[in-house]
């Protein structure tokens, strides 16, 4: 890896695998040798501090030689070192990734970074004739983050000669008995101890490609190969993901290094399926039933109408009534959004605040009362509606309805027309749910998006309506009730 001359090189990996340090040697090598500034992106920046105080100044402190190389090491975010500069930088504001003109990009923890603003980050290299850039990170999804990124490289995997059958094997969940906490060799099932691992490894290791591409190179290894990590602590970890998502999240991404969907964390095809209804998409609407429109703002404006069968009285009113789409579809202006309104005439609309906050309270002005903007905050700890200063506007906790707005499929609680679009289909399966811990050890999941999420959205706002044309509310951190 510490060889590569490719443009750009990948890692997918497991953590504690030694990426890291392979990618501060490459920094340290171009900063030094080449003489090239290099730009260091983490996902946020308070992840600067920490790689300053965690990763950089002790390099400098064992290395006499690094430590005079740098003549400014004070600024977090900036290192000098004669003509050539590190650049400490997170991925949060695509701003921070503008200012710095450089040969070489390292990203570390892809999948925690803002990923849509990686292109900025490589855009500084544009005015170099000798370009390259690192990508490291440990899985969350499929076609996700890093995953992404590792599918369109080489894909070389490490190999090597088992001490028993002399066979080439590769490492992997099927060679690891879970029971036992035992390693063995996939072709003669031998146990491999961790010494004579270690050492077959050394004397009979290499890298695999599977795709032969030289421009982008990538490399894949997990903690089978660790080097400090032994069986019992993987066997630990197997057995605590048997009741915990965020453990199983864990185990997939962090222990196996490969991308992991937790059971129910997304929208599938089966459930899409079974959610068809015998109907085609509608302008004919039932006077009697609750409509609503839920409005997400992109390029375009994506829209989903529902009409909604309301199954009892209850404090939730989302928990028990029933939605059917009419119509789930697209359009260019804000301004188209006015005839649709009128012809379907919901009882309530919600459209996402952003990023066109002006266009979106114009059509909350124009419709007074019957549109209302809406802003995601994972602050707020219900599964309510908090109004800002009873003006059109709401606030909610975005992880919470979209459990009830997307779990609404595996539960088979919506009915989508037939002739259901499959950019429809393809944003609802985009969003899934992750698993992860908080700073005090508890559970917690957020939705990350594989690629376009928009319908996603737009039926997550369509749920929110409902409960603002019911006039439910839910403030003060209490749950929704009639009025």
């Amino acid at each position: 890896m510490h060889d590569s001359k490719a443009e750009r090189n990948v890692g997918q990996k497991s953590a504690q695998v030694g990426y890291t340090e392979t990618l501060l040697n490459w920094t340290f090598y171009n900063i030094d040798i080449e003489q090239k500034s290099v730009l260091y992106v983490l996902p946020t920046d308070n992840n600067a501090g920490e790689f300053t105080s965690t990763r950089f100044d002790p390099a400098l402190e064992i290395s006499p030689h690094l430590d005079n190389l740098f003549s400014n090491v004070q600024n977090v975010k900036l290192k000098r070192a004669g003509t050539a500069n590190l650049y400490i930088r997170g991925s949060r504001v695509k701003n921070n990734l503008k200012s710095a003109p450089v040969a070489r990009v390292a990203c570390d923890e892809v999948d925690e970074m803002t990923v849509d603003n990686l292109p900025s980050a490589w855009e500084r290299m544009m005015g170099q004739p000798d370009q390259s850039s690192w990508l490291i990170s440990t899985p969350t999804v499929e076609d996700f983050g890093i995953n992404y990124y590792f599918k369109m490289s080489s894909q070389q995997h490490y190999f090597f000669r088992c001490p028993h059958c002399s066979q080439f094997i590769e490492l992997s969940i099927e060679c690891f008995d879970f029971a036992i906490a035992r390693l063995f060799c996939p072709k003669c099932k031998k146990t491999l101890g961790q010494d004579e691992k270690l050492e077959a490894m050394r004397r009979s290791g290499e890298w695999v490609s599977k795709i032969n591409d030289l421009d982008n190179r990538g490399w894949y290894l997990n903690q089978f190969y660790s080097y400090t990590v032994q069986p019992r602590h993987l066997k630990a970890a197997y057995d605590n993901a048997k009741t915990d998502p965020a453990a199983e999240q864990e185990l997939y991404n962090s222990k196996f290094g490969i991308p992991f969907v937790v059971e129910g964390a997304r929208v599938s095809d089966s459930h899409i399926k079974k959610a068809i209804g015998n109907y085609q998409s509608t302008v004919s609407i039932n006077a009697s039933k609750i409509r609503t429109m839920g409005i997400d703002v992109g390029k375009y404006c994506h829209y989903e109408i529902c009409e909604w069968d309301i199954l009892g009285n209850s404090q939730d009113i989302n928990v028990t009534a029933r939605p059917r789409v009419l119509r789930a579809d697209k359009v260019l202006t804000f301004e188209e959004l006015d005839n649709l309104i009128k012809e379907y005439l919901p009882s309530h609309t919600v459209i996402d605040a952003l990023p066109e906050t002006r266009k979106s309270q114009e059509l909350c002005d124009r419709f007074a009362g019957l549109v209302t903007k809406c802003f995601y905050s994972e602050s707020i700890k219900t599964r309510g509606t908090e109004r800002v200063d009873e003006k059109d506007q709401v606030t909610v906790n975005r992880t919470m309805w979209l459990d009830l707005s997307l779990g609404r499929f595996q539960q088979e609680r919506i009915t989508l027309p037939a002739d259901i679009s499959e950019e429809y289909k393809k944003h609802l399966k985009s969003l899934v749910k992750r698993y992860d811990k908080d700073a005090l050890g508890n559970t917690i999941a957020r939705y990350i998006h594989t690629g376009a999420d928009h319908f996603g959205h737009a039926r997550n706002y369509s749920e929110i309506a409902l409960s603002l044309a019911l006039g439910v509310s839910a403030t003060n951190g209490e749950s929704g009730v009639y009025r």
